[in-house]
């Protein structure tokens, strides 16, 4: 009789502790809030965060985000609790604020050689540097100088709108300028003023010296090296397509040494208007067929050379067809692994142009399974929770009321979206325990 007692209440005791650990930490969930960072979250943060344009009285903040989402900054001067909103570039100009994929802000009407700090309002989150406000310092005045010296360029991609591309000019000496290309591709920046990298004076620029343009879509990125001459009538580009013109021979109408010398470039023909172009493979392709369609686009009926290295390098010359496309499939299966194909032929104005493109190749069989990781938030960090800013006074910047605070909660440092709680699924388990030891209570019992 006293082991059946005891067969009855070991099981008993058991499920009793269960039950009180399933209670406790589903109170203590629910208390909590959300648990784990959603992939909502990421898709928000602030990349590639750039501070270019500095003058004495202005800056411009830019980067891009995963998800088209609203965003705006929180401007304040050193030793100033006053906070001011500023929106992005092109809801000022248009009245209201819309999602975009690159972000654009330029705050304006500042005090010269002065500290300002700010943060990164993305959809409703707030984002820090580090877990500190980004801090920028203002140029002193500087006279302006006489020359305009306007860089002039387009770029080609598969992006439409607003959301084209942002455009970003430095020389090796020199501070960085940015600017937000047309709907149409077309970009211009004046870097007659351009600074030298302290913001103290004006960067010396010689139409011999390099300029580093970067340029970035919502996904893509190229890189552009041109010399300074180049900069009035940069070349067509694609994006994702890396281009080096600084070997391109180009002719000056002046003596370099006349400050208003103007600069003579050739002239594409109607019917090689767009550059040269690796279509496929993209950036990085993986192909499981051994013996991959390559494909792209030049100048029409013109020669193009190509190289595929790997283990046994290939190489072939073909001819463009009347609309400059062109296609090549090796004959001889290529092995599985890394491989880089490489293009040289001429664009439109007669110049030759090589592209290059790395891509890999997998057998069908042997194509590894890619099992999705979390991808870790990098800088900036957001902020311990985005507050309700109160709507500042002054003139020179435009205003914008801020949303209500975020109704995310956060574990660990890191922010969450709502809805991606695991609560319920913790009560079920809960109630499970509840009802099973209450059943074997129930056997024990009828047992003994």
């Amino acid at each position: 009789m006293k082991n059946a007692v005891l067969d009855a209440r070991i099981p008993t005791l058991v499920a009793a502790v269960l039950i009180v650990i399933g209670v406790w930490a589903t109170s203590y969930l629910t208390q909590q809030g959300t648990i784990f960072l959603g992939t909502a979250s990421v898709s928000i943060d602030p990349q590639d965060v750039q501070i270019t344009n500095v003058t004495d009285t202005s800056f411009t903040v830019s980067y891009r985000t995963r998800s088209a989402v609203f965003g705006s900054l929180v401007v304040s001067k050193a030793n100033d609790n006053t906070q001011t909103i500023v929106l992005d570039d092109r809801d000022k100009q248009r009245g209201n604020a819309s999602a975009y994929f690159l972000h654009y802000i330029s705050v304006h009407a500042l005090i010269p050689s002065t500290a300002y700090f700010f943060s990164i309002a993305s959809s409703d989150k707030t984002f820090l540097d580090n877990g500190q406000p980004f801090r920028i310092t203002t140029g002193p005045t500087l006279d302006a100088s006489l020359a305009l010296f306007l860089a002039k360029g387009k770029v080609f991609s598969e992006n439409t709108g607003s959301d084209k591309a942002i455009v970003y000019l430095k020389s090796s000496s020199s501070q960085t300028l940015s600017t937000l290309a047309k709907t149409d591709g077309t970009y211009n920046l004046n870097f007659s003023d351009i600074r030298n990298g302290a913001l103290l004076s004006l960067a010396t620029i010689r139409q011999a010296s390099i300029i580093s343009l970067t340029i970035i879509g919502p996904s893509d990125t190229s890189s552009i090296t041109i010399l300074a001459q180049q900069a009035k009538s940069i070349p067509p580009i694609s994006l994702t397509n890396n281009y080096d013109f600084s070997k391109d021979d180009f002719t000056l109408s002046q003596p370099e040494s006349t400050p208003s010398s103007s600069l003579k470039f050739p002239t594409s023909s109607p019917s090689g208007g767009r550059p040269p172009q690796i279509i496929s493979p993209k950036k990085n392709e993986v192909f499981t067929q051994t013996q991959p369609l390559l494909r792209g686009i030049a100048a029409p009926n013109e020669t193009v050379a190509i190289i595929i290295q790997s283990a046994a390098e290939i190489k072939t010359t073909l001819t463009t067809d009347r609309n400059g496309n062109w296609s090549f499939r090796p004959e001889t299966p290529l092995a599985a692994g890394d491989h880089i194909i490489t293009i040289t032929t001429k664009d439109g104005s007669g110049i030759i142009r090589t592209l290059s493109q790395s891509f890999s190749v997998f057998a069908q069989e042997s194509v590894p399974l890619i099992t999705p990781t979390q991808i870790p938030l990098l800088s900036p960090t957001p902020s311990p929770s985005p507050t309700l800013i109160p709507k500042p006074t002054g003139t020179g910047v435009l205003l914008a009321t801020p949303s209500a605070s975020a109704q995310s909660s956060r574990k660990g440092g890191e922010l969450a979206e709502p809805g991606t709680s695991y609560v319920f699924p913790l009560a079920l388990f809960a109630l499970g325990l509840i009802i099973s030891s209450t059943v074997l209570f129930s056997l024990q019992k009828t047992r003994s």
